[in-house]
């Protein structure tokens, strides 16, 4: 996706997830919060890798949705 707002503000989004994911699994292994990321990253270890590309193609589809159904940026 080449729209400049999401270029501009997805790097941070992805960077606080990641941090959080690898936080939340090296102290909770077990926490139920890690199974939200199992559509994107289907097994506990893919998780643990937090792929970019990823987590980027499984995004952008959903603010294109959310463009389509009259949500707009606060950019």
């Amino acid at each position: 996706m080449d729209n400049p707002e999401f270029s501009g503000f997805f790097l941070p989004f992805y960077n606080l997830q990641k941090t959080a994911c690898e936080i939340t699994s090296h102290h909770q292994p077990k926490n139920k919060l890690l199974q939200e990321y199992l559509t994107i990253y289907p097994t506990r270890d893919a998780v643990h890798d937090f792929e970019y590309g990823r987590f980027r193609d499984s995004i952008a589809p959903l603010l294109v949705i959310a463009g389509n159904n009259g949500f707009s940026s606060l950019g």
